[in-house]
């Protein structure tokens, strides 16, 4: 797993959620796709991966996984504002 995303080339990253693992793709500070989880974690990260347009596999930066915590929030049943993504 590379450190970051570049400007060009989309970031990519798998989460835990109450449903399984779940997928963010996200180019500079803009959310592009998200995908609930596939039959395993290779086939999630594909369909992500193809819904983005490409991309590699890197750590979240903070806004990323701010949203990513409220996806596991909503998921948990929680009361979780998703407006910001």
């Amino acid at each position: 797993m590379s450190e970051t995303a570049s400007e060009t080339m989309p970031g990519l990253a798998l989460f835990k959620t109450p449903v399984g693992t779940c997928g963010i793709a996200w180019l500079g500070d803009l959310v592009t796709a998200t995908h609930l989880p596939e039959a395993t974690e290779a086939e999630t990260l594909d369909r992500l991966r193809a819904r983005a347009g490409g991309g590699a596999e890197c750590t979240p930066p903070k806004h990323i996984q701010r949203a990513m915590d409220a996806i596991v929030a909503l998921l948990h049943g929680e009361a979780a504002d998703l407006a910001f993504i």
